[in-house]
């Protein structure tokens, strides 16, 4: 009976031992992906006025963008650090500051953009395939588009918004 124990002792710890190893193995990639899966299905909320991006580097995550909520920023990080494989988690996201003028303007972009026939569909759902980003009066649009003529028109859009001051639009064609 005692050698049973002792086996079944053993057999758990190699079991624990590969199942460590396997997640020490996963690629970066798929450490990236699940990390934001993770956050995606942590974070409930509408992230069309943040912008975070996520790297792996032999298993150590790094967050970088902008985002306009504390609670959300460190609800990203727990996220991301609950992913197994991850080793670290870096916290490189800068925190925009507050202004009330600058969520009205974000507020009224938004509208305007996601009430115009041609780019509603870039702004729907939880997460929008376009990012406002808002500092300052200064504006930047990241995320991806279908067409030149869709970047086109959501950064002229935004140019001709009263309050805006500059824009730098990053949106990629896909």
């Amino acid at each position: 009976m005692r050698s049973k124990k002792i086996l079944f002792f053993v057999l758990a710890i190699l079991i624990a031992g590969l199942t460590f190893a396997a997640e020490a193995l996963k690629p970066d990639r798929e450490i990236t992906l699940e990390v934001i899966r993770q956050i995606r299905h942590d974070i409930v909320r509408n992230m069309v006025f943040d912008n975070l991006n996520v790297e792996t580097h032999d298993g150590n995550v790094i967050l970088t963008g902008k985002m306009r909520n504390g609670v959300v920023m460190e609800q990203a990080v727990k996220a991301a650090g609950e992913v197994p494989g991850v080793r670290s988690v870096t916290n490189r996201i800068q925190l925009l500051p507050a202004s009330i003028q600058d969520d009205r303007l974000r507020l009224r972009i938004y509208q305007r953009l996601r009430t115009d026939n041609r780019l509603f569909m870039y702004f729907t759902g939880i997460q929008p395939s376009v990012n406002i980003i808002l500092s300052n009066g200064r504006v930047t649009l990241t995320g991806m588009v279908n067409s030149d003529v869709a970047r086109a028109v959501i950064g002229s859009s935004v140019r001709e918004m009263p309050g805006v001051l500059s824009v730098d639009n990053k949106i990629q064609i896909d």
